[in-house]
């Protein structure tokens, strides 16, 4: 295999390639008849061919490649410690922040700009990562940067077509954001791996996601060493779990439909044969029933919000309430998406309803989840004071068995709960089981009302057929 050795020097001063203080430039004119060809294009041409034939499409026109300073940022960085670590702030969280751009950026070869068509190539990393260990030694060469090329393009194209920054940028969740960020790279290593296929340089294509497992971290505070090594290794499953994804999808415009309904959640991805049946029967996601549920309760009282429910949430509750963890990992192997949807009264934040919709891979791992969510409550109410809060205890509770048109199985369960020495609380639960969903309406600072609860599930269940 060729070293890169000169090559990439030469090859930069041919084309007149500038790197200006640590800035990227990027020339959105057309470049003069007598310009020198570009080495980077020149190298992608050769690939051209067959990534047009992975993806299905002819390219109309090509992204622009232009040389980058070593230190320029990758953009999914930002991102990432916006979602998963929002408590950084202020001049903490920039000073974390570049910190974590300028060594997640010692991986970067080539990478698709935000909001311009271009890919900004920084050639001066390849001998930096392949001495970084000596499974990575072949990363200085030619076919591995050609194969780094290709896959910035798919982004590109990703970008062109389905506007993946507007996409991120409506994440609403760490949760979403993961799983759209697997999708994208997940799709790109995909048509990357089918082109060196192509080009016989299938042996590189693993080390594209494996620089990201050895990068030096020379920080000095090890808040920032974690922060960092969260994101390459974020970065690392983004590309792995995706990938798997886009494996099991083997049919005709299957990139147009995934981008059409998009996975939301990191348990949908893993779960492609579910998303695929989904798909099938034309069934909406879990964000989008409880979207379209979102004025069940009058805008000028109440505040909705959605947020995520993942089996990591479960686990946590389940600890809280000191009911068996492995109990909680049991149930969370049938769970392909959760969500909820909150209300909170405008006038009075206290006073909350909440909506939280589990779908199961079948309906016998909804029934397990539901007797476990039933098991859930009768722990609470023998709890000792203080166990879920600050002097909570429970003063009163009652449980009903419901019947309700669609649905299998279903409780009320009526509380009173009190913190510390104030007035008690009345909390209900509506708890529900229709095939393979699982309901919960609860709501806080009112008195108990199953025509709200059962409004609320039966909407659910026709929203989510």
């Amino acid at each position: 295999m060729a070293r890169l050795g000169k090559w990439g020097l030469l090859a930069l001063t041919a084309a007149g390639l500038v790197v200006f203080a640590g800035k990227l430039v990027i020339s959105k004119q057309p470049a003069p008849a007598t310009a020198q060809p570009n080495p980077f294009m020149e190298l992608f041409a050769n690939a051209l061919p067959h990534v047009e034939e992975a993806l299905g499409c002819k390219l109309d026109a090509l992204p622009q490649f232009c040389s980058a300073d070593p230190a320029n940022p990758p953009d999914d960085v930002k991102a990432h410690i916006h979602w998963h670590f929002p408590q950084l702030q202020g001049d903490t969280r920039t000073r974390v922040l570049q910190a974590c751009q300028r060594i997640c950026g010692k991986a970067t070869i080539a990478r698709h700009v935000d909001g311009a068509d271009a890919i900004a190539v920084t050639v001066e990393n390849l001998p930096i990562i392949a001495s970084w260990d000596f499974e990575l030694a072949p990363v200085k060469s030619k076919e591995f940067l050609q194969l780094t090329l290709v896959r910035e393009v798919v982004r590109w194209h990703l970008e062109k077509h389905y506007q993946v920054s507007r996409l991120r940028s409506s994440c609403r969740d760490a949760e979403e954001f993961d799983a759209l960020q697997s999708v994208v790279e997940g799709r790109a290593l995909a048509v990357t791996r089918q082109v060196a296929a192509k080009l016989g340089t299938q042996a590189l294509f693993p080390l594209l996601a494996k620089c990201d497992l050895h990068v030096p971290d020379d920080a000095a505070d090890p808040a920032i060493k974690a922060v960092s090594q969260t994101a390459l290794h974020a970065r690392y499953r983004a590309g792995t779990r995706g990938l798997a994804f886009w494996d099991a999808l083997d049919f005709p415009n299957a990139e147009t439909r995934v981008f059409a309904q998009l996975p939301r959640q990191m348990t949908v991805l893993a779960r492609p044969d579910c998303w695929l049946q989904a798909q099938a029967k034309n069934q909406p996601d879990l964000a989008t029933v409880l979207q379209s549920l979102e004025s069940s309760l009058p805008a000028t009282e109440w505040q909705p919000t959605q947020q995520t429910w993942t089996p990591t949430m479960l686990v946590q509750v389940t600890s809280m309430l000191g009911a068996p963890k492995e109990r909680a990992e049991k149930i969370a192997k049938s769970w392909y998406e959760g969500r909820s949807l909150i209300w909170t009264n405008r006038g009075s934040p206290d006073r909350q309803v909440a909506l939280s919709v589990v779908r199961h891979d079948g309906d016998a791992g909804a029934r397990g989840y539901f007797a476990f969510a039933v098991d859930l409550q009768r722990k609470q109410d023998t709890l000792p004071p203080g166990t879920c809060g600050p002097m909570m205890r429970v003063v009163e509770s009652k449980s009903v068995a419901m019947k309700l048109e669609g649905v299998d199985e279903a409780v009320l369960n009526s509380k009173q709960i009190a913190f510390a020495d104030a007035p008690p609380i009345p909390v209900c639960l509506y708890l529900a089981r229709s095939g393979n969903l699982v309901i919960e309406c609860t709501w806080h600072g009112q008195t108990a009302d199953a025509a709200l609860g059962e409004q609320l599930v039966q909407a659910v269940v026709a929203a989510a057929k």
